[in-house]
């Protein structure tokens, strides 16, 4: 049976390469782990969806969240 794609896969490659070369490494590790391990925005809370729009350098708004991912 095949798994869904985590939130990770679902991601634009250029916003994984944004948040994979973030300079704080906790950070970063923080915000790959819970997308990897994720499979639907629900499962979010909202620390993680605050913590990635702080590395992303985006305003911490929902449908920003949301746009981070392919339709």
């Amino acid at each position: 049976m095949q798994q869904a794609p985590t939130l990770w896969d679902r991601m634009r490659g250029e916003t994984r390469d944004a948040i994979q070369s973030y300079e704080l490494p906790h950070s970063r590790e923080f915000c790959i782990e819970f997308l990897t391990t994720n499979y639907f925005y629900t499962q979010c809370t909202f620390n993680e969806i605050q913590m990635l729009l702080i590395v992303l350098g985006k305003d911490r708004t929902l449908s920003n969240f949301l746009n981070l991912f392919y339709p």
